[in-house]
């Protein structure tokens, strides 16, 4: 297994990180005001809700009408989700030597992060032939 070491250019000023400042808190009453809709959707909007809860409401857990509400609720986002990890994992098929020369620039993070993506994929045992 190969070794980590430091950067060769010890001249490097240290890296300094600062944690930002914590997120406010939203109060309630300002929660329905952060996304902004067209005050015409909001009547058509409201009905559909109102609409959705009814039917939900009204029909037995057992039911097959009940199930696929409870489903359709699960699927929020769902699309949106698998897009986000199909990326991601585009971004991990790449080889560590491509990552040197085009996502990162020289810098001595960018070189040990390299370095140490190398050793994580030495030691992948599916990639052993």
């Amino acid at each position: 297994m190969q070794e980590l070491t430091p950067p060769e250019n010890a001249t490097t000023p240290s890296i300094s990180l600062t944690a930002p400042e914590p997120v406010r808190e939203i109060q309630k009453s300002e929660a329905d005001q952060m996304v902004k809709l067209d005050d015409s959707q909001i009547p058509e909007l409201d009905a559909k809700v109102d609409a959705f809860v009814d039917h939900v409401i009204n029909n037995s857990v057992h039911s097959a009408e009940f199930q696929q509400n409870v489903q359709s609720i699960h699927n929020l986002g769902t699309k949106e989700i698998r897009e986000s990890a199909q990326v991601s994992n585009r971004m991990l098929d790449l080889p560590a030597k491509s990552l040197n020369d085009s996502l990162f620039d020289n810098s001595p993070i960018a070189k040990s992060l390299t370095e140490l993506r190398g050793i994580v994929e030495d030691l992948d045992p599916s990639k052993k032939s």
